[in-house]
């Protein structure tokens, strides 16, 4: 046997990146988390402005394990929520 399948693995430093890159691939990397945090900050002041306007409409939130599973178990309790106005 000539070859110990417990041994580390060995790297060749041909694969580097350079340091002046290194510095290019943080910078594009924080500019991109930025942009991430920016469209997170835009969610939440959508779904503020979203809360507004639901919460002077009468409002039903019906969950249930799958998605088909409204149609199937509560439709008639729907049906009548939507005629009263809900």
């Amino acid at each position: 046997m000539t070859q110990n399948p417990y041994a580390s693995p060995v790297h060749s430093a041909s694969g580097m990146i350079a340091e002046g890159d290194s510095e290019q691939i943080r910078n594009k990397h924080l500019s991109h988390e930025a942009s991430i945090k920016s469209m997170g900050v835009l969610y939440i002041l959508g779904a503020l402005l979203f809360k507004r306007i639901c919460m002077s409409l009468p409002t039903v939130l019906a969950i249930f394990a799958h998605p088909d599973d409204i149609e199937f178990v509560a439709a008639g309790t729907m049906l009548l929520l939507a005629e009263r106005g809900w």
